[in-house]
């Protein structure tokens, strides 16, 4: 049985696999600068979650000494039997929290591996595209084309109609935007077929 746990250990991570995040996290993204901002999002929130375990870690080792302090304690303040009775509670009491304590720096290991991989995929990026602001004006027009242009792929790839919505999304994007310009042009070659009917 040990065999099945050192295999566990040893073939299983935790979280997502690089497989996906590479192609399902940051891959869905339409364009190279959200999927850089996506890069820059995700390492910040593993950066953050390592932080709060730290102090989590910092915490539990604290709780362990307060239990080692107990068992110190507890040769004045109990008889022999109950004495040996608390000593192993808190024994397990323990021996749970430094479990707890590796469970612990095991994820942040696996954040850390990740945080290097989404390094990795940003840098190839910004190797083909340099970083703009989030907030830029063609950035955002960039993203929101291409995301408005994917829905409507994919829907119409799926044979599903188009979601009035997504429609009123488009429409409201700036005339710039090829997918308005697009569907505008469809719009104006089905009036013929309307008035046809």
């Amino acid at each position: 049985m040990s065999n099945i746990y050192d295999l566990i250990k040893s073939t299983t991570r935790q979280g997502p696999s690089f497989f996906q995040l590479h192609f399902f996290v940051i891959g869905k993204e339409p364009t190279l600068q959200s999927k850089m901002h996506k890069c820059l999002e995700e390492i910040g929130q593993r950066h953050a979650a390592i932080q709060n375990v730290e102090l989590e870690i910092e915490e539990l080792n604290d709780v362990i000494e307060l239990h080692q302090l107990d068992i110190k304690r507890a040769d004045r303040r109990f008889q022999a039997e109950e004495r040996e009775i608390r000593i192993r509670q808190i024994n397990r009491k323990i021996k749970s929290t430094v479990t707890h304590i590796q469970t612990l720096k095991d994820k942040i290991d696996a954040w850390q591996d990740e945080i290097k991989f989404l390094s990795g995929l940003f840098e190839q990026i910004a190797d083909k595209v340099d970083l703009k602001n989030w907030n830029d004006y063609d950035v955002q027009l960039e993203y929101w084309n291409e995301k408005m242009a994917q829905e409507i792929r994919q829907r119409l790839i799926m044979n599903v109609p188009v979601d009035i919505e997504l429609i009123k999304t488009t429409l409201s994007l700036p005339d710039s935007a090829p997918i308005k310009q697009h569907l505008l042009e469809h719009a104006q070659e089905q009036k013929p077929a309307l008035r046809d009917k």
